[in-house]
């Protein structure tokens, strides 16, 4: 099955693609990929404190 892509989708794939090809790494993340990951970090952590604290002070 042929999906069809965007024409600047597709010109950025093969940028890449080709990039890859010539032994050039792929870019490394860039700021708001770290931000993203060290918030949902952080939603994660607090959920894990929470609940545990609740289950702690909640003993029967």
């Amino acid at each position: 099955m042929l999906h069809e892509l965007d024409a600047a989708i597709q010109q950025e794939l093969e940028r890449r693609i080709q990039a890859i090809e010539n032994g050039e790494r792929p870019e490394p993340y860039q700021l708001q990929d770290w931000i993203l990951m060290w918030a949902v970090t952080a939603v994660v952590v607090f959920l894990f404190v929470a609940l545990t604290l609740n289950l702690l002070l909640h003993r029967a």
